[in-house]
Order: structure tokens, then sequence, then C-alpha cells
């Protein structure tokens, strides 16, 4: 993950065709494949994974990133609901 290319990597090791795993909506917005790429760089690079309770296993500690981003994302909007009141 050190080089900013875990989509590619995901798409190479579960095409379509055998997994069905679909990446094609970061396609609709521009720079999402950058800010996702950047957000699971981040999160490799900064917490251990060990942090995220997830032992030698890629795909668990990618949905451990990605259920720590949506928390993250969550507490901003909350932060911002409790500025506006």
């Amino acid at each position: 993950m050190s080089r900013k290319t875990i989509l590619r990597e995901l798409q190479e090791r579960f095409p379509f065709a055998e997994t069905h795993l679909d990446l094609s909506l970061l396609k609709l917005q521009p720079d999402a494949e950058a800010e996702t790429e950047n957000i699971f760089y981040d999160m490799a690079t900064s917490i251990k994974d060990s942090e995220m309770l997830v032992g030698n296993n890629g795909l668990c500690l990618l949905i451990a990133f990605a259920q720590e981003q949506i928390q993250r994302e969550a507490r901003k909007l909350e932060e911002k609901r409790d500025d506006k009141a």
C-alpha cells in the first residue's frame, strides 16, 4: 500500500468476471480514486495493523480501514452539526 495502488491491486487480484468486485462507482466522481487511495495510504502509514485487531489478513484490514473511514466521516458530520447548533 505504500505506492497508493491498492485499487489497481484489488482489481488485478479479484477480477470482476470472477468475483464481481465492482469499483466502477469510483469513476463517477472526479478524484474519487485518488481520494480513496490517499485514505488507505494514510491509514496504512499511520495506524498499526495490530490496532485494528486484524492479524495478517489484508482483506480484513482493508475492511477495517474502510469502517474506520466511515466512522471518521460520521464524526466530521456530527461536529459540523454541533457547530451549527
